[in-house]
């Protein structure tokens, strides 16, 4: 496997070459104490590796870095790939999974194991574990020459279990702090890239599949989706020409994935299935104590003059939530000079009230009223906690001639109470570091009801 982060391309030939073990550990189960969420002793932890114990099944995969940590009694001082033997299958039958935890082996050999986030005006967003997972269903893709993930292992959980390459995910809609989930577009752009590009030439598809593992070897923790996708841009331009670079661009575009921008139009959710959202902590971000951005925005039309209150709910899990709320035709722009966020919001309302069923209110009585345009929101984190977030409320209110104020008109863009806001009031970091997303060994990961089986591998 390659190593460095140089152009690692000399036409077809692998430069830096590097021989490492990678073990492999299959017919994996849990002790009953972890599956059944009790804490578990170390003798529990260790009976994993006995088939004789008193075991459950594991219905996942992973790769684990070498090292300390891990699972106690499986470390290794080199890179191992686990299959769990599962309620339904053995994840190490499925040709799918062994090529995507082997690909995570080798992103984290050539690419420093590309994983968190990246801070752009627009907000946070998880590019590293998005990244990190499209790779990981991209190349098995290349080397099966089929789009379709799992259908092995994952059929069992039901058909909309199955993940593909051939997908119309668009930016920002399929963002909801789940690596899996997050890594449709970019999976998708490479895919749809390469595929424009080769034109059904077997041989092109996999010489363009070797020069984008060169580009993912330039990247670094924090690369953003766009520097990552004029890194992607750039490779093939100087090895393919400018024809294959524009579409490859064009693969991209497919998916809003370059330059996206990352709001919701407010007025334009009617039938859509509207995601709920993670907003990390500050020091999930590595930012200083203050507040710390979402994924996304939101944007509310206001058709005509003559608003003077503005009633905005909010679903929150945690109990710290935040407002930025702007008016004009361009967002809300975040900048984090010296790890320290700030934005030109016209309004930064960091006390809501609490509206009950995990929601927050705020209300906003400009004195000269609100002039015909975009309102642009922003919810922001000022716990300790990541947090998650569904779809604000807004509420338009007009006044009467000479009277007062009435917050209780237009509610276009009104969601459900609770939205599917967890009401545990917390979330823990979403995604992991390292290795498959769910599972990773020594790290943190989301146990909320709905992510349990969309996190497989």
């Amino acid at each position: 496997m390659a190593s460095g982060t140089d152009h690692p391309v000399d036409g077809d030939e692998w430069t830096g070459m590097a021989s490492t073990p990678l073990l492999a550990t299959v017919n994996f189960r849990l002790p009953v104490q972890l599956a059944e969420g009790t804490t578990p002793t170390l003798q529990d932890l260790l009976s994993a590796t006995d088939p004789y114990g008193d075991l459950y099944p594991f219905d996942n995969a992973m790769f684990m870095p070498g090292g300390e940590g891990g699972i106690p009694g499986m470390s290794s001082e080199n890179d191992q790939i686990i299959f769990g033997q599962g309620s339904s299958c053995d994840f190490s039958w499925d040709g799918d999974v062994i090529y995507h935890e082997f690909t995570h082996g080798v992103t984290n050999l050539i690419a420093d194991g590309i994983w968190g986030w990246a801070l752009d005006d627009w907000g946070a967003v998880p590019c590293g574990g998005a990244m990190n997972e499209g790779f990981s269903d991209y190349f098995p893709g290349v080397i099966t020459d089929e789009p379709q993930m799992g259908e092995y292992s994952l059929r069992a959980f039901g058909e909309d279990k199955l993940r593909t390459l051939e997908n119309e995910d668009v930016c920002p809609w399929y963002f909801i702090g789940e690596v899996h989930h997050d890594s449709k577009g970019w999976a998708g752009s490479l895919w749809d890239g390469m595929n424009l590009i080769a034109d059904g030439d077997r041989d092109k598809e996999i010489e363009i599949a070797s020069l984008f593992m060169g580009a993912e070897s330039m990247l670094t923790v924090g690369t953003s989706f766009d520097e990552a996708a004029q890194i992607f841009v750039d490779v093939i331009q100087d090895e393919l020409g400018q024809e294959a670079a524009d579409l490859l661009l064009e693969g991209f575009d497919n998916h809003h994935m370059y330059m996206c921008e990352r709001y919701f139009d407010l007025d334009d959710l009617e039938g859509r299935e509207v995601p709920v959202l993670p907003v990390p902590a500050a020091s999930t971000l590595n930012l200083e104590q203050g507040w710390a951005p979402a994924i996304t925005q939101f944007r509310k039309d206001i058709p005509e003059p003559g608003v003077w209150a503005v009633q905005i709910d909010v679903p929150f899990s945690g109990n710290s939530p935040g407002l930025l709320i702007k008016h004009g035709d361009e967002h809300i722009r975040i900048d984090y000079e010296d790890g320290v966020a700030s934005s030109d919001a016209d309004v930064e309302a960091m006390e809501m009230e609490p509206a009950g069923n995990n929601k927050f209110r705020y209300t906003f009585e400009p004195e000269n009223g609100i002039n015909a345009g975009y309102l642009w929101l922003m919810v922001v984190n000022q716990g300790q906690s990541n947090a998650r977030l569904a779809m604000p409320a807004v509420t338009l209110g007009n006044p009467k001639p000479g009277g007062g104020q009435d917050a209780g008109g237009d509610d276009s863009s009104e969601q459900k109470d609770d939205a599917g806001v967890d009401e545990a009031g917390q979330d823990e970091e979403s995604g992991t570091e390292g290795g498959c997303g769910c599972s990773t060994a020594g790290k943190k990961h989301s146990a909320l009801p709905w992510q349990v089986i969309s996190t497989i591998f």
